[in-house]
């Protein structure tokens, strides 16, 4: 269970994002990864004449949704094992920029919705852990 609490789960979008743009190469081109993210992969009827067509950049935008709820969950309260998962959370933020701001493959839309989400999460985290020593000094 602790390691549940300790899991930086921002970590998954980042990680299958860049299994997704190296994609067996070592770098690759922001077109090639533009592609990657712009087929559609699923198609799902939702009415008589539409359909929803899900690309994997899609999906990967929920998931880091997903994994940004549960981290705000998480962060609800202040423990040993919630700090060191601050700061994994930190390290993660710090990785993803370097890689937006470097790696020409990491600057899409898609990547940069994913660095925007895990630094709400640093800032969330950081807000509640300066609220939470403002009020234990009083």
């Amino acid at each position: 269970m602790s390691f549940l609490k300790l899991f930086p789960w921002m970590a998954v979008p980042v990680v299958i994002y860049n299994i997704l743009a190296l994609g067996g190469l070592a770098f690759s081109s922001v077109e090639a990864i533009r592609l990657r993210l712009d087929t559609d992969f699923l198609t799902i009827p939702v009415s008589l004449n539409a359909s929803w067509n899900v690309t994997p950049g899609h999906a990967l935008i929920c998931c880091a949704l997903i994994m940004l709820f549960i981290e705000f969950m998480k962060s609800r309260s202040i423990s040993s094992i919630n700090v060191m998962s601050h700061a994994s959370s930190i390290f993660i933020f710090v990785v993803s920029i370097v890689e937006f701001l470097i790696f020409p493959a990491f600057a899409t839309s898609v990547f940069f919705l994913i660095v925007l989400m895990s630094l709400m999460d640093v800032v969330s985290r950081l807000t509640l852990l300066s609220a939470f020593l403002q009020s234990s000094g009083e």
